[in-house]
């Protein structure tokens, strides 16, 4: 299956294209001045350079958030314009699920900053990616009092979530925890293929942004 997917929620974000049963390339992309003049020529050089085309895509796929507000609206109106061009079906993929699926565990605790008072966005995911527990804003100490017992695994794309300062600095110390690959569209390619094959991709007007404390997450996201 053929999948073009975005992530565009932070400074930092990345494309991946996948082509048949591989991801054959993924591409980190800076963007301190935003996606919006910089997403579609990565996204034609990606493609030129693997002799694919968006109308040989069998879907589209883009990060939902939480992140910049800004930042998830340019990437998700990308993959919802592509899909109604071409008629194909677009996926919708949390950040946080995209994480766990980087990451290994029986429990996996996907953490992001959530630049509000020391809160973490986080969520619960079993080793198959089934939820555990839906995503949530809350302290890191309130996290680990509720899951310590089971022996989870702590995860982030950002090692700064984890150091002294940081929201999850009490992880760090104590806890298992691992930093993942930042570039997480190739994550989300792969989640894509499975929405898609389940028939769970859907029509791109029906896609919306993922929002964890909605006005919260609008207003207080800065920074990549």
């Amino acid at each position: 299956m053929n999948v073009l997917a975005f992530d565009t929620t932070r400074r930092r974000g990345s494309l991946a294209l996948r082509l048949g049963a591989t991801v054959v390339e993924t591409v980190a992309v800076d963007a301190p001045d935003g996606f919006g003049g910089v997403l579609f020529p990565r996204t034609d050089a990606l493609l030129a350079r693997n002799a694919a085309s968006l109308a040989a895509m069998d879907g589209f796929a883009a990060a939902s958030g939480p992140g910049s507000f800004t930042g998830i609206r340019v990437g998700l109106a990308a993959a919802k314009a592509l899909g109604e061009i071409h008629g194909k079906p677009v996926v919708a993929v949390s950040n946080l699920k995209a994480i766990a699926a980087a990451g290994r565990g029986e429990l996996r605790v996907p953490l992001l900053d959530a630049r509000r008072g020391g809160e973490v966005f986080a969520a619960g995911y079993d080793g198959g990616l089934a939820e555990v527990f839906p995503e949530t804003a809350l302290r890191c100490a309130e996290l680990i009092e509720r899951l310590e017992s089971r022996n989870p695994t702590y995860l982030a794309t950002d090692p700064a979530v984890f150091a002294p300062g940081g929201p999850a600095e009490a992880v760090g110390r104590n806890s298992r925890h691992a930093v993942v690959d930042a570039d997480l569209a190739a994550a989300i390619a792969e989640i894509a293929v499975l929405e898609l094959t389940a028939g769970r991709g859907r029509n791109p007007e029906l896609i919306d942004a993922n929002y964890i404390r909605r006005p919260d997450a609008e207003t207080n996201w800065k920074g990549p």
